[in-house]
């Protein structure tokens, strides 16, 4: 016997953190048929009334604009799973649907308390997924005590140290900042980066702040530095206008230089994804060698995988030191919480990074501009979370346990 799946999230294609996982991991896992014999799919958010098929996948609809909650059970009977994963936002659920069959959700615990209904649902669970230890200590803290801790991971033969492409992806941003007025740039100047949805607005992942933080350096006498953030500066993903958030600390400030020392990508090519004419993985790992630290002053993270794909590429990071950040960012530096505030929908509460400890990092990090040590450091911590590695010595081994614990089950019930 080997597992028939349903798998439940962001489709393989979607240039999403979700959606980027779930294509890691079951690409590896169809190489071993003798663990998972079947794949099929729920793809949240597509909706649609008719079945589809491609490279013998079958794909099951949403139906209607509810993530699936409504047909999961429905799809999960007619494929005959043994199991359906699920990588989507858990304490959004409503019903208990979820008790009806082997359960088994990719949760990210990334407040502290953890909301009530998000431990309400995954106590459903057949079996939990968390990829961090802090977050697995979490959950089993609060009575979720079928968590099994398995770490996301990175392609490290893409994401990697590339001195030629350092080279050439520096120059085009200097380049580009240059033409933005910022023409006493040197060669050498500090490039710090974000790779940051926004997505919401306050800006979870620190948007605002890296701005003001910006405009503060440039007061202290920095200029020989640029930030750049590789996010959809429209606002088309339901955050807010950031380049009219520029413009507007550059008013605040009374300094026209900050919009100069501030970097966004072309916003079509955002819309592509992972397309040839968009940001597949090789260019942004381009991306990242160019950089000098990687900046994510995040209000809460259930992983930060874009934190470690800097680090495979030898940039160590700035993250708040709240959550699962210190463990997957531990490089770098971490500045701390100012306050917190309380969240309505999740029922817990979200962090705010303190702005003076991120300006200061920042100064801190371009006076260590030379060391090589911390890129050494980045570069070995990276290399313990190799997906290939992730998914051969940790999912395979779970999927047969719970593939024995079904198969132990069967045979007492026929006994």
């Amino acid at each position: 016997m080997s597992l028939r799946i349903l798998w439940h999230g962001a489709a393989p294609w979607m240039a999403t953190g979700y959606g980027r996982l779930a294509d890691q991991i079951t690409s590896r896992l169809q190489k071993h048929p003798e663990v998972m014999s079947a794949l099929a799919w729920l793809p949240a958010g597509l909706a649609g009334h008719a079945c589809w098929e491609h490279d013998n996948v079958t794909y099951y609809p949403i139906v209607s604009g509810d993530m699936g909650e409504n047909v999961i059970e429905r799809w999960a009977r007619q494929f005959e799973a043994d199991i359906v994963v699920s990588v989507t936002d858990h304490w959004i659920w409503r019903t208990e649907t979820w008790k009806r069959f082997k359960w088994v959700p990719i949760a990210f615990p990334d407040h502290k308390p953890l909301g009530k209904n998000l431990v309400r649902n995954l106590k459903m669970a057949h079996k939990v997924v968390a990829p961090t230890e802090w977050g697995t200590r979490m959950l089993k803290d609060e009575g979720v005590r079928q968590t099994e801790y398995i770490p996301l991971g990175i392609d490290t033969n893409i994401y990697k140290v590339d001195e030629a492409t350092r080279k050439a992806q520096r120059q085009a941003m200097i380049g580009t900042a240059r033409k933005q007025g910022a023409k006493y740039l040197t060669d050498d100047c500090f490039i710090f980066g974000m790779v940051a949805r926004n997505g919401t607005y306050p800006c979870r992942k620190g948007h605002d702040l890296v701005m003001d933080a910006v405009a503060q350096l440039l007061k202290a006498g920095h200029k020989d530095f640029i930030v750049y953030m590789h996010s959809l500066m429209d606002g088309g993903h339901g955050g807010p206008d950031l380049v009219k958030m520029l413009n507007a600390y550059s008013r605040a400030y009374q300094d026209d230089r900050v919009n100069r020392h501030v970097l966004f990508p072309p916003p079509e090519q955002m819309y592509l994804g992972p397309h040839a004419t968009g940001f597949p993985d090789g260019k942004m790992a381009s991306l990242y060698n160019a950089m000098d630290c990687f900046v994510n002053p995040s209000q809460w993270e259930g992983f930060g995988l874009t934190s470690l794909e800097a680090a495979a590429c030898g940039v160590p990071s700035i993250v708040t030191d709240v959550g699962c950040q210190p463990e997957v960012a531990p490089v770098g530096w971490q500045i701390p919480m100012y306050r917190r505030y309380f969240a309505p929908a999740t029922d817990t509460f979200i962090a705010e990074p303190d702005l003076p400890a991120l300006v200061r990092a920042m100064e801190t990090a371009m006076r260590g501009s030379k060391d090589t040590q911390l890129k050494e450091k980045a570069v070995r911590h990276a290399a313990k979370y190799d997906w290939t590695d992730i998914v051969e010595n940790r999912w395979l081994p779970f999927l047969e346990g719970v593939e024995e614990g079904i198969r132990s089950k069967k045979v007492l019930a026929t006994a």
